[in-house]
Order: C-alpha cells, then sequence, then structure tokens
C-alpha cells in the first residue's frame, strides 16, 4: 500500500458574518484530517479533534483591535499546513 503524502488544504478568510468581523477557516485533505489547531490572539491554543475529510470553522474577531489567528491542519498521515491571517477590525 502506498501512502499518500500530499499535504492538506487550508484556507483563512476574513468575512463579516451576522454583522461581526468573523475568520472563516476551511479545511480540506484527500484522505482524513486529524486535527486543527487554532491560536487566536496569542491566546491558548484550541486543538480541535476533526476526523473528518473536509472541516470549516468560524472564529469571530475581538472588536477594535488588530486581531491575528494562526491556524495549523494535520492529516492523517502527519503532514501539516500553517497559515496565518492578520486583519484589523476597527
Amino acid at each position: 500500500k502506498v501512502v499518500g503524502d500530499t499535504e492538506p488544504t487550508l484556507s483563512i478568510q476574513s468575512k463579516l458574518i451576522n454583522g461581526k468581523a468573523t475568520f472563516v477557516i476551511d479545511a480540506e485533505d484527500d484522505e482524513k484530517i486529524t486535527t486543527l489547531t487554532i491560536v487566536h490572539n496569542s491566546g491558548e491554543n484550541q486543538i480541535i479533534e476533526v476526523n473528518e475529510a473536509t472541516y470549516h470553522h468560524e472564529v469571530v474577531m475581538t472588536e477594535g483591535e488588530v486581531n491575528t489567528i494562526l491556524v495549523t491542519v494535520t492529516n492523517i498521515n502527519g503532514l501539516q499546513k500553517t497559515r496565518g491571517v492578520k486583519f484589523t477590525n476597527k
């Protein structure tokens, strides 16, 4: 059996949802995503157990300040993709 070596895909967009600035995270892997790790504004690591091929998550930004988000997605083969975004929500 050949083990896949394709890293997962990850996109982070800044959108207005219900009047609030929101980071919209979409992750996908051709096999399975095991975890998604999110750090918003240098806070605690939020680790989400996914165990699906795709995952969608939204993080509402803090108002009146520069927001940063760092997201790491890990697939079943241990391959990772990390992306960071900065957005001024003023």
